[in-house]
């Protein structure tokens, strides 16, 4: 095959434009049967690859001598470069600054010297058209375009200072849900390209960058669309621009099977929902349908194989195929625990992924919104269409995994559907009977009967199940059981305006006692939507609607429109006279609960005092609507600091509940624990212990031993007995807490707050080991996988770091890193352990990682430990300059501080290892002496240091004495298995010390 000079200059472009893991690929295939230009090819890209700094842009092959090229300081247009934050094959990507009209920070892409060849500049006008013509948050923007003075053209784009997308979730360790929502953003993302003519043709991690708004949410970003192709109808640029036959286009890994057929030059806007599909399977998963290593060693034949005929694996399967480490791996970076992860993802996320990865095109989504907008229904808990809806899918997605009482709720669906059909069928009778003679208008009367009953005993057992769950027993199967009947009254009551707004208030009332608020919130604004939209919008239905959903923006804490809602039903309430009366005072009493929440509490308390006299002149005595205002009085005059009132108050509400409901019905529990913590206020900790007995005995008597309210109400009973030296009555309560809560999800919290306080109980008397066994015990694989194991973890690296057992404190602590990459505190123990176990080799890798994160702190105190925590041992880190920044800061912000001696110290260190030893031994001199001895410690040993290095080596010893005396009089020994005080800077002295002897007496450290 005899190659023209224009196609040399092309291949060796294109082979430029890839990683050298692809290029292998690009070069079997182009250059197929002639191993001299194979030779010559792979000798050119040597000599690119090793030119280094002498070649900053690709070898021309036109031209001998390098043309010169734009770099930083330099200008291009109105732009002042700053510095080269990306490059490719054919363009750099400059950190450029804007002064005019608007003064900010952009990306400048610009052609390299010596790639300006007719196709690189047609592919980069292609690039610059394509964002041109897309506005899109999830997009980056262009703002500008032009030509240097030489001719090369150059576009300006936002700068986006993002993570590649799986990168970000990893390290903040996102859930599935949170990764699933930050995906359906890309999709839309991707959608709005394809509305602009425009297929990516690109799509994987690296080219969706995401950071972090200033309100803490993700944002990300669709980048790259260097290879991005127009639909039909449009034209990206004027320039002649083609992709060849039989060229490969794209990133294998994330290449759709039409893009690996190179005689397929039929590329549509699916092929970017396949990568779609592969980026959510490593989202999903963190691995690939294919594995990357098999396609980095494979040739370009196989490669194309595998994604034209190999079928990926569904992604539950894969991560069950994972060994033990990556499964693990992959869930601790998910926020799950290892065996769950494959059950989550599998069914509808597998079916939504092997979707988009179709080998035929027209099997999968048409569009990134019919992507998206299956994702959104998986996280609704609603059927995906990526599935065939079969009746056993369709149960599938209803039916609890818990089968407690599913019996009776049983026969309750059952009810529920066929009081439904009774409903649908009787209306429909309704009708033809209206349209008969006048003889059947008797017979409509009765049906109209048969409705308006069929709906009470629907509303009756809504009403009356609800409750009963709410007292602690499993919600799962009801909830489940009122999302079918919500299901029921979309598909047979569309034409029944008026019966499904009942429903969907009952509903919503249902739901809010299970907790569910925000499917309460959905059926309460549907109803309220019908009412309005009828022909008597004022009406008490809309009214109590309001009411209602006013309750629950006030429990979302949206106080705004809850006062906007209470406004509005109140007004419909007083326009109803009598008949509102009653919703008035409910009303009103969720307007006083809301001012209690302002910290209005005068206004609180008088409007709900009005709520209690009303009630007791209407009600009952013993009426249970008169006990729950009695309790919430006793809220708001507890919220006002009105104690002896508000136990008051709970004292009448609990006494009418025993007269009402008996001495052990379970609705008194909230109750009694309010009274439990009026007491406490008080000081009354024996009636506060009473009342938490009581509340514990019968939670033990009427719920199961893992129920959160009776796991909260055992951990404070504890308390009280701990925070009164009992140690001996609160353990047992403490270690029942923890072995009925450690196997729940919503238990797990409660059950790790018991632990850590029997813990901290044990090491106050002493009892290390029970402490050590009981940190153990609940640090299992499966509790590490959650966020609830931090202070647990936390307080076992400190504990085994203070009995000098190193390397056991190092991996805790290095969990600790994992856990929390941006907790300044995580690495203050990490680094001083790493250096203590004498793994320098990893305390070197870890301090660059510090400066990256922590150098543009402007907190005194991390500042000082950061920069020191970089400075225990000399050479840690390459280029000292952040970190000395680091220590200014401190020492400049610290200036009043307490810890003084610290940033003293920290700055002496920063200059000593800058060569500053004048300044070092000066500033070491400040901070001694000290009421911190690990301080003084430190500070004797970097000023010894410095005057060694000043040769004065008689006074170096001297202060060499001086600090090993200190720190074997005033500080712990290691010996004594606990370091007390500050165990962290205790390291810190001994091994600057060690250095300085070594580099003084030439001994070597101990």
């Amino acid at each position: 095959m005899n190659f023209s000079p224009d196609e040399v200059i092309e291949l060796f472009n294109q082979a430029l434009e890839r990683t050298p893991a692809e290029r292998a690929a690009c070069l079997d295939q182009a250059c197929s049967g002639d191993s001299g230009m194979r030779h010559r090819m792979e000798e050119l890209l040597r000599a690119h690859d090793s030119a280094g700094a002498f070649l900053q842009t690709p070898v021309s092959l036109l031209h001998a001598a390098e043309p010169i090229g734009e770099g930083p300081g330099k200008r291009v247009g109105r732009y002042k470069l700053i510095q080269q934050i990306g490059e490719g094959g054919c363009g750099v990507v400059f950190l450029a600054e804007q002064e005019q009209p608007v003064r900010r920070e952009v990306a400048l892409k610009i052609v390299k010297p010596g790639m300006d060849t007719r196709s690189v500049i047609a592919r980069f006008e292609s690039e610059r058209q394509a964002l041109a013509m897309m506005e899109h948050p999830h997009i980056a923007q262009v703002f500008d375009a032009g030509a240097t003075e030489a001719g090369r053209p150059y576009f300006v784009m936002e700068l986006v200072r993002g993570e590649r997308i799986t990168d970000y979730c990893n390290h903040r360790k996102m859930t599935l849900k949170e990764r699933l929502k930050l995906f359906v953003q890309v999709c839309h993302a991707v959608q709005h390209a394809h509305q602009k003519g425009i297929i990516h043709r690109d799509l994987k991690p690296s080219n969706i960058l995401v950071s972090t708004t200033q309100e803490g949410e993700p944002l990300p970003k669709v980048i790259d669309f260097g290879i991005a192709k127009a639909t039909a109808g449009q034209q990206l640029t004027d320039r002649t621009f083609f992709t060849a036959f039989e060229m490969l286009v794209g990133t294998p890994a994330y290449m759709s099977p039409e893009q690996a057929d190179l005689k397929n030059l039929d590329v549509d806007t699916r092929t970017d929902i396949y990568s779609l599909g592969v980026l959510l399977y490593e989202l999903l998963t963190g691995t690939m349908p294919f594995e990357v290593r098999e396609i980095q060693k494979a040739g370009l034949d196989e490669v194309r194989r595998d994604i034209l005929d190999k079928l990926p694996v569904r992604p539950s399967i894969r991560l069950k195929s994972l060994t033990a480490g990556g499964l693990g791996t992959s869930s601790q970076q998910r926020h799950v625990e290892a065996p769950r992860l494959p059950r989550l993802i599998r069914g509808d996320l597998d079916w939504i992924v092997m979707k988009t990865l179709e080998k035929d095109r027209s099997r999968r989504y048409p569009t990134a919104n019919a992507l998206a907008l299956d994702v959104q229904r998986h996280l609704a808990n609603e059927p995906v269409t990526a599935r065939p809806p079969s009746r056993l899918y369709q149960v599938g997605k209803l039916v609890a995994r818990n089968r407690l009482l599913v019996g009776s709720l049983a026969v309750i669906a059952l009810l529920l559907v066929t009081s439904l059909a009774t409903v649908s069928l009787s209306l429909a009778r309704e009708r033809t009977a209206r349209e008969q003679a006048e003889s059947e208008r008797t017979k409509a009367k009765e049906e109209e009967k048969k409705t308006s009953r069929a709906n009470e005993v629907l509303g009756e057992m809504l009403s009356s199940v609800a409750p009963s769950m709410a007292l602690g027993r499993d919600t799962t199967i009801l909830r489940e059981l009122l999302d079918r009947t919500d299901g029921e009254i979309s598909k047979n009551l569309k034409d029944q305006p008026e019966v499904e707004a009942k429903l969907r208030m009952l509903l919503g009332n249902s739901y809010f006692e299970i907790r569910d608020i925000g499917s309460a919130e959905r059926m309460l604004r549907r109803a309220l939507e019908i009412y309005e939209a009828s022909d008597r919008p004022k009406r008490l239905e809309t009214a109590s609607a309001k009411s209602a959903l006013g309750y629950i923006s006030l429990s979302n804490g949206d106080l705004e429109e809850a006062e906007a809602y209470f406004k509005s039903a109140d007004e419909l309430w007083r326009e109803f006279g009598p008949k509102g009366k009653e919703g008035e005072i409910r009303t009103m009493e969720y307007l006083a609960i809301m001012r209690s929440r302002q910290g209005r509490n005068e206004e609180a308390e008088s409007l709900m005092r009005r709520v209690y006299e009303s009630r007791r002149t209407r009600n009952s005595p013993e009426d249970l609507e008169l006990i729950n205002t009695l309790t919430s009085l006793g809220l708001v005059l507890h919220g006002a600091g009105k104690y002896a009132e508000a136990e008051s108050s709970y004292r009448e509400a609990l006494q009418m509940m025993h007269r009402k409901h008996g001495a052990e019905h379970p609705i008194q529990l909230g109750t009694m624990m309010n009274l439990a913590k009026v007491t406490s206020a008080q000081g009354k900790a024996d009636e506060e212990k009473g009342f938490l007995r009581e509340a514990v005995a019968l939670y033990r008597k009427r719920f199961h031993p893992d129920h959160p309210g009776r796991l909260e109400a055992t951990l404070k009973l504890a308390e009280v007995h701990r925070k009164a030296g009992d140690l001996a009555s609160a353990e047992p309560l403490y270690r029942e807490v923890i072995e009925n809560g450690s196997g729940k999800d919503d238990a797990r919290p409660t059950s790790a707050n018991a632990s850590l306080s029997l813990v901290q109980a044990l090491l106050a008397k002493k009892m290390t080991g029970e402490a050590k066994t009981v940190l153990d015990q609940a640090l299992t694989a499966e509790f590490m996988a959650t966020p609830a194991c931090i202070p647990l973890l936390e307080t076992r690296a400190s504990l085994l770091a203070r009995a000098g057992r190193w390397k056991e404190a190092v991996a805790d602590a290095a969990k600790l890193v994992e856990m929390q990459p941006d907790n300044h505190e995580r690495y203050h123990k990490l680094a001083p352990l790493l250096v203590a176990a004498g793994d320098h080799e990893a305390y070197r890798h870890l301090c660059p990682e510090i400066v990256v994160r922590f150098a543009a702190t402007t907190n005194a105190r991390i500042a000082d430990r950061m920069a020191k925590d970089c400075l225990i041992l000399p050479g840690a880190v390459e280029d000292l300059a952040p970190v000395g920044r680091m220590a200014d800061l401190a020492l400049k912000g610290g200036g009043n501080d307490v810890a003084l001696p610290f940033f003293q110290v920290c700055k002496a260190l920063a200059d000593l290892r800058q060569g500053n030893f004048a300044a070092a031994a000066d500033l070491a001199g400040k901070a001694v002496p000290s009421s911190f001895k690990e301080a003084e410690v430190e500070a004797l040993a970097v000023g010894a240091m410095a005057l060694q290095r000043m040769n004065q080596p008689e006074e170096a010893k001297r202060l060499l004495a001086q600090g090993t005396t200190t720190f074997e009089t005033k500080l712990s020994k290691l010996e004594s298995g606990e370091l007390r005080g500050n165990w962290e800077d205790w390291v810190i002295a001994r091994a600057l010390l060690e250095e300085a002897r070594a580099l003084i007496d030439g001994g070597s450290p101990k």
